[in-house]
């Protein structure tokens, strides 16, 4: 059985363990997509990457039944993103109609909520229908407070994405898993001698 330890709803990474191995699972599900993590690994993704544990136990029998329920998650996470709002071509219908103050409030939502809760695409989605709104393009101050708040959602997408992928890096990997090794060699040695290991075959290749 495999047990799930953490998992990230909105894009389906997940940490799971079979019998005493933790492996990192992630789109598009493939063997080469998935790394070995260890309890740290774990520890680490829910503290800073926005994993979550699960509420209850939860095994599953394969890693078939696995990627089943993290893209049924997936599903369930951008519904739940978007509820509050219509489609584009309604949202853009709801921003016409909607007064000054009332988009004010929705910029607001954007600042407090959106961004804290990490949810990028539906703040950006929000932000870059407002922008083609005739009242707006006529307003110098919202224009310049949603071209700042479209900035920062940018640039926040941008490093959660590139610390979710630290996770998957050979440095870091290297680091968990040979610990005593890398205090001892640099990291880049360690690489090029894995490498020799893997093309010639054998483990004494000094």
């Amino acid at each position: 059985m495999l047990e799930l330890l953490a998992y990230a709803p909105e894009d389906g990474w997940a940490y799971v363990r079979d019998a005493s191995e933790v492996r990192l699972i992630r789109p598009p599900y493939t063997l080469r997509s998935s790394v070995i993590a260890d309890e740290q690994a774990v520890e680490t993704a829910i503290q800073k990457y926005g994993f979550f544990p699960p509420t209850k136990k939860r095994s599953f029998p394969s890693y078939q039944e696995v990627i089943i329920f993290l893209k049924k998650e997936i599903v369930k996470s951008w519904k739940e993103s978007g509820r509050e709002l219509p489609k584009n071509v309604d949202l853009r219908r709801s921003l016409e109609l909607s007064s000054i103050e009332i988009l004010k409030k929705f910029l607001d939502r954007v600042e407090k909520e959106l961004l804290p809760a990490q949810k990028w695409e539906h703040a950006e989605n929000l932000l870059a229908n407002m922008l083609t709104i005739p009242k707006i393009q006529s307003n110098p101050i919202l224009i310049d407070q949603i071209a700042k708040l479209l900035k920062e959602t940018r640039e926040s997408a941008q490093r959660a994405r590139e610390e979710r992928l630290s996770l998957v890096q050979p440095e870091n990997l290297i680091h968990h898993n040979f610990p005593r090794i890398s205090k001892i060699y640099r990291v880049n040695c360690i690489i090029g001698h894995s490498r020799r290991i893997k093309e010639q075959g054998q483990i004494l290749s000094f």
